[in-house]
């Protein structure tokens, strides 16, 4: 029982915790918005009956006062939350995921009393509000929880990516769970019950989620000492360089130079992540309001069914999408070997006194493995990968030298060739031992690649027409009609054919090709194809036939300027593409005679474009479908579409749909924290969240004051518009991600 409780543990982390805080957070959302109001309408009518019916009062003034107030809200909860998360990483780094996780609970706790006090006490100001946000902002409100949460699941999948990545999905779709399940109960409690057991439900979350991670949660690593600098340090001036360091480590982490172009993706992702939650934040904002306002005119509970079925969308397309991503038979795969660090560690707590089931409780490791890890180092006083036993190559070092700087001398050397090398020097091998040893030194046998026999002369030619027209702008070549000839013979492609085929088949007639002596004929073809269809400029190379008197002819009577061409210049035309489909897809139809063949010709040719076209529509697509970028990528384009169709939504169903397109638009964010997860080193994590977790504190205040501050200029005339603002970021995000 124990270890099944043990194994639970390691299973289910911080889900729940996540889960009851964006719970509480979507049951306040529409709650404190429904507060809001109706203060504001309290105090612009001194009336509750007035309040109560909205057909007495003036909508839209009550909907303007109310955007600012939520401006407010929502900007002293960005001010005041932006300094802890810049800190609170990098100080759980040190001191544990745990301590910073509970913190946000604790002042919500406070920000719920506040809210309590305002629905209680009718003469309260709305200004009261912002002690709740302030409240909220102190230990930085949900930007901390996701800190915290994320840094704890990189640490306990340090030594996987892909199971990082999954597990950063399932934490992140308890958004979409918490949503939805907030967002039913927070408007079925705000419309039937009242606002006291909306705010009463909030509270309630929190005072299970701090109970959760005070009996279940364990820290993924020791706490380090440090964290007895905050707890016994009387001296304001150590404090203080204490705060000032954790803020440094969180810059540190982020602008830190790295290999290749590390840095750059990771600011890149760091900036996707302001721009996602701006267009979140900004969701938050004033979707209430706009649901409400004429011709939609939706109620609370309206508004809490619609964003819960919208949650259980995302939640269920999330789930799915990431999960398909993974590798199919990853349950069934090789255990990947621990990582030098983990291996270290587990000898270094072992020569610490610890017992190999305290070291597996704190690393998540295997007792087997444990056990096999100690006795290798004891045995050897190494934790390095040892050479692995079997028997001794064939080839020595000087042998593999000898031949690799044969073939890289004269690549067309054979492998018979190489075979008698070595013999000669003693030792005796196969083909396929040579052919074996090449390919571990990244050599490979291929065909030799036809290239014009350029001399010097056409060097120089081909280097100054490059020159002249270096500059030439894309419209001209667009006007260019690219023309050129070739040959097609009826029983002569001339390329290499492979078969699938049983020893002593090789004979049967679907394994063979017909030939006949010289090709068995043939026809000559000349075409042409240009971008914008019939111009005046036309390019060939120059084979005679190209500079016959009367072709030079035809060509003048036709008013066509000819470009000049380098001589032996044949592959810088794009024709030869084309040619070369055409001559493949004329090959699959097997023409018997000459007629056949022209017939042929010309019906494949008149296909070429279309099948172009749908060639660079699908291709790329179908490449990459099942890779998470790609699936981070279609999410955002999703997304967007869903807040176009927002924008123009008249009445209930085309609100709804917008849940419906919408759906996979939660992939996105769970893509980047994992690739940004996997930049940074093991002791960076809090580090990096912290400061994307200050980068997502900021664009609340950014959002409140662009789409709060817009909703109520835009109103009168297009009430939607916020709503194409926020598209218009998706894109920017899906070009940022290209």
């Amino acid at each position: 029982m124990p270890q099944c409780l043990e194994k639970l543990r390691r299973i289910v982390t911080v889900e729940p915790a996540i889960f009851f805080y964006m719970t509480s957070t979507f049951i306040m959302l529409p709650a404190y918005q429904h507060l809001v109001m109706d203060k504001v309408c309290l105090e612009l009518y001194k009336d509750t009956s007035i309040c109560s019916d909205s057909e007495q009062r003036e909508n839209e003034e009550v909907e303007s006062q109310s955007s600012y107030i939520l401006l407010l809200y929502t900007a002293m909860t960005s001010l005041v939350s932006i300094p802890p998360a810049i800190i609170l990483g990098s100080w759980s780094d040190q001191a544990g995921r745990r301590s910073v996780m509970l913190l946000p609970f604790i002042l919500s706790l406070l920000s719920g009393g506040v809210l309590l006090a305002m629905v209680l006490v009718q003469n309260l100001s709305v200004y009261w509000c912002l002690l709740a946000a302030a409240f909220i902002g102190l230990t930085g409100g949900h930007v901390s929880i996701f800190l915290s949460s994320f840094s704890f699941l990189a640490d306990i999948t340090m030594d996987s990516s892909s199971s990082r990545t999954l597990r950063m999905a399932i934490a992140e779709s308890m958004i979409f769970v918490g949503g939805m399940v907030g967002f039913l109960l927070g408007g079925f409690l705000t419309q039937e019950v009242g606002l006291v057991a909306a705010f009463g439900a909030y509270t309630a979350c929190h005072v299970l989620a701090i109970l959760y991670i005070l009996l279940w949660l364990r820290d993924p690593k020791p706490i380090n000492s440090t964290l007895s600098i905050l707890s016994t340090g009387n001296d304001g001036q150590e404090s203080r360089a204490v705060i000032l360091k954790y803020a440094r480590m969180s810059f540190r982490a982020m602008f830190k130079r790295r290999p290749g172009q590390d840095r750059l993706k990771l600011h890149l992702l760091i900036l996707c992540t302001f721009i996602n939650n701006l267009v979140a934040i900004g969701d938050n904002s004033v979707l209430l309001l706009y649901l409400m306002y004429e011709p939609r005119e939706f109620t609370t509970a309206m508004f809490g069914v619609f964003n819960s079925a919208r949650m259980f969308l995302l939640y269920k397309r999330h789930l799915s999408t990431t999960s398909n991503s993974q590798t199919p038979n990853s349950t069934m795969a090789k255990t990947k070997e621990l990582s030098k660090d983990t291996r270290n560690k587990i000898v270094d707590l072992h020569q610490a006194g610890k017992t190999e089931s305290a070291i597996g409780k704190q690393l998540g490791v295997k007792k087997s493995t444990m056990g096999a890890i100690i006795r290798k180092w004891k045995t050897y006083k190494t934790n390095d990968n040892l050479p692995r036993s079997g028997a001794p190559r064939k080839i020595s070092p000087s042998g593999l030298k000898m031949i690799t700087r044969t073939v890289s001398k004269n690549p067309r050397t054979t492998r018979g060739d190489l075979v008698n090398d070595l013999q000669r020097a003693g030792t005796k091998v196969t083909k396929t031992t040579i052919s074996n040893t090449l390919h571990r030194q990244g050599l490979k046998s291929c065909s030799v690649r036809r290239v014009p026999l350029l001399k010097p002369v056409h060097v120089r030619a081909r280097l100054k027409f490059a020159r002249e027209h270096l500059d030439d702008p894309e419209e001209d070549w667009e006007n260019v009609i690219w023309s050129d000839e070739t040959k097609i013979e009826l029983f002569g492609k001339s390329s290499t054919c492979h078969v699938w085929r049983r020893k002593n088949a090789e004979l049967h007639p679907k394994n063979t090709i017909p030939t006949v002596k010289h090709g068995g004929g043939n026809i000559m073809l000349w075409g042409c194809f240009s971008a914008k269809g019939p111009g005046r400029l036309i390019r060939h190379d120059n084979d005679p036939k190209h500079t016959a008197r009367a072709t030079k002819e035809w060509l003048r009577k036709k008013h066509f300027k000819v470009l000049e061409w380098p001589s032996q210049s044949p592959d810088l035309n794009p024709i030869e593409n084309l040619w070369r489909e055409l001559k493949i897809h004329v090959a699959q139809q097997q023409p018997q005679n000459i007629t056949a063949l022209e017939e042929i010709c010309m019906e494949e040719w008149a296909k070429l474009p279309a099948t172009g076209a749908g060639l660079l529509g699908l291709f790329p697509l179908l490449l990459h479908c099942l890779k998470e970028m790609t699936l981070a990528k279609l999410s955002v384009v999703f997304r967007a579409a869903s807040y176009v169709l927002l924008a123009f939504s008249t009445n209930t169903w085309m609100v709804y749909l917008v849940a419906v397109v919408g759906m996979p638009g939660g992939i996105t964010q769970a893509v980047i924290r994992s690739l940004s997860s996997a930049i940074v080193g093991p002791d960076e994590q809090g580090a990096m969240f912290s400061f994307s977790a200050s980068v997502e504190a900021t664009c609340i205040l950014i959002a409140a004051t662009i789409f709060n501050g817009l909703y109520p200029l835009t109103l009168p005339t297009f009430p939607g518009m916020p709503f194409i603002i926020m598209a218009t970021f998706c894109i920017i995000v899906f070009i940022l991600m290209q």
